[in-house]
């Protein structure tokens, strides 16, 4: 996953390229190291996905922006729009499929 600088970041959220995932994430939230390894495995299965990533403590106004609740933070985003929005990461299964589903669509 590529780490997002702020200004990529606000890019990202912004693009109007299709369907794309961000994931947002604090190095020091132990939650969210077992999260990150979940969406490396998830990046892997699913390459026709983009996905990036962004930490939260280097972008703290992204967090008042988007209104992020909690990290680990995943959004879909279409054509500039948050489509759905994952706080509780579960499972890779679980997150497959509800990322397989956003591929598909």
């Amino acid at each position: 996953m590529q780490e997002l600088t702020k200004k990529e970041a606000y890019q990202y959220v912004s693009s109007d390229v299709g369907k794309v995932a961000l994931y947002v994430y604090s190095p020091l939230c132990g939650t969210c190291k077992v999260a990150t390894t979940m969406m490396e495995t998830i990046e892997k299965m699913l390459p026709s996905l983009h996905i990036a990533k962004c930490n939260i403590n280097t972008i703290p106004m992204l967090a008042q922006d988007l209104k992020i609740k909690s990290v680990p933070y995943l959004a879909i985003v279409q054509n500039g729009h948050i489509h759905q929005e994952i706080y509780a990461f579960r499972s890779i299964p679980f997150l497959f499929d509800t990322l397989k589903k956003q591929v598909i669509e």
